[in-house]
């Protein structure tokens, strides 16, 4: 049966719906944009699924991010850590008391993983 979800996403305020079809395991499912039913200043000038793409992409990242991080760093915690998205919609990582080897390591990651510039280690 085909289902409909409605996503508030943690990376900004937009809400957006989504369909999937629940006959379909979990690892291969496909999620097809439906509709834009609110956005966020930062994705104001986005339409349809173009605007749901690139709310996406952003999320993934900054889950993706968050597990680069962990592997490199196995005593972090989602409390541990905070992050945002810039104007500029850079993602911007604060984790405290990172030594310069440590921040280094995991820019590297995240340029390796996102291209350079896309995630800034503070």
């Amino acid at each position: 049966m085909i289902r409909t979800t409605t996503w508030r996403p943690d990376t900004c305020e937009c809400v957006l719906e989504y369909s999937w079809d629940d006959a379909t395991s979990e690892a291969s499912r496909a999620h097809s944009f439906v509709r834009v039913v609110s956005s966020c200043p930062a994705h104001s000038l986005l339409a349809g699924a173009n605007h749901y793409n690139a709310v996406v992409s952003e999320n993934q990242k900054k889950n993706r991010t968050y597990d680069i991080a962990t592997a490199l760093l196995v005593s972090l915690t989602p409390e541990s850590w905070l992050w945002y998205y810039d104007t500029a919609r850079v993602l911007q990582v604060v984790i405290p008391n990172l030594t310069a080897s440590q921040k280094n390591q995991l820019r590297n990651a995240c340029d390796t993983a996102f291209g350079a510039g896309k995630v800034n280690i503070n």
